[in-house]
Parts: C-alpha cells; structure tokens; sequence
C-alpha cells in the first residue's frame, strides 16, 4: 500500500466511523455517500464488497438507499 492510498484509508476510516456498516446494503450505501471523496476501489477494498457487486447494486438495487438513508436521519 502506497503512502497516499494510506492517507486516504485513513480519512475514510474518520469519514465512516459514525456509520460503521455491518450489513452489505449498509456498506454500499456507505460507498454511496463517499464516492465523491475517495477512491471506489479503496472504499470498496475497506469495506470488504467487490467493486461488481457494488456497481451491480447500483443498478438494480438502489432504491433501498431511500430506507438506509431515512433510518440513518
């Protein structure tokens, strides 16, 4: 692991330690709501889900984000 993918583990380890996933819907949900902020292939790698899985995710089951999202407000 490079010295900056470090860095950027890190400040994903600050950016989802108030919403620790536990279920696989949860953690791409997670990926979700930090794609803009850090690498795919980092968070994904972080999190323990395949890149395919979640892209899969995306595009069939995304709707259930809209119940993640209400149970995390």
């Amino acid at each position: 692991m490079s010295l900056e993918e470090l860095r950027e583990a890190l400040k994903l380890e600050r950016a989802l330690k108030k919403r620790l996933a536990k279920t696989v819907e949860e953690k791409y949900f997670a990926i979700f709501n930090t794609k803009k902020s850090f690498s795919l292939k980092i968070v994904c790698k972080y999190l323990g889900v395949s890149r395919y899985g979640y892209l899969k995710w995306l595009k069939t089951g995304k709707p259930e984000y809209k119940k993640l999202w209400n149970k995390s407000c």
